[in-house]
């Protein structure tokens, strides 16, 4: 989920942060990066995890949509020390709160993870594991930044592989 927080959020291959946040929002509606949990219908202990791009956008900008994307995906500066870590405390700061405003919700997630294939992973990408993670990379952040890098960029060619890929637009 630190992934999904990063992608659109750093310097890319053509573009700087600032750069490519007024792009998009000059050109289009917004454009997301989400994760969605498909629990098997056949095997209740199994959960398939996909990473998603929502974009908004009218007709005659759907093609500059896609290039944007494709760029965010392929070319993201996943090494950015500064904004990582600038990125991983503005995350914490909203996950803490967030969990703290919604205790009851905070709790059941939780208490779903003890026995909930997608209790699981609704808390490891947004819960208190999530927030337990955060606090860790940023703890290690000066000592393990390349780590994170590193998984980082691993983790965004094994979700982009082309036999992975399903584009869809209505």
């Amino acid at each position: 989920s630190i992934l999904k927080n990063i992608l659109g959020y750093v310097d890319t291959g053509s573009h700087t942060y600032a750069d490519l946040f007024r792009e998009i929002n000059i050109n289009t509606g917004g454009i997301a990066v989400g994760l969605n949990l498909f629990p098997s219908a056949e095997d209740a202990g199994k959960v398939k995890l996909a990473l998603g791009v929502q974009i908004k956008t009218l007709y005659d900008k759907i093609s500059w949509s896609f290039d944007t994307v494709a760029e965010i995906l392929l070319s993201s500066r996943l090494d950015q020390k500064k904004r990582i870590l600038e990125i991983l405390h503005m995350l914490s700061s909203r996950t803490g709160e967030k969990l703290s405003a919604a205790g009851s919700a905070t709790a059941s997630t939780r208490c779903m993870s003890y026995f909930s294939p997608v209790g699981v992973m609704n808390d490891s990408f947004g819960g208190v594991a999530f927030y337990d993670t955060l606090r860790r990379e940023e703890k290690h952040f000066e000592d393990a930044s390349q780590q994170l890098f590193d998984r980082l960029a691993a983790l965004l060619a094994k979700l982009f592989a082309d036999s992975r890929m399903l584009i869809s637009y209505t």
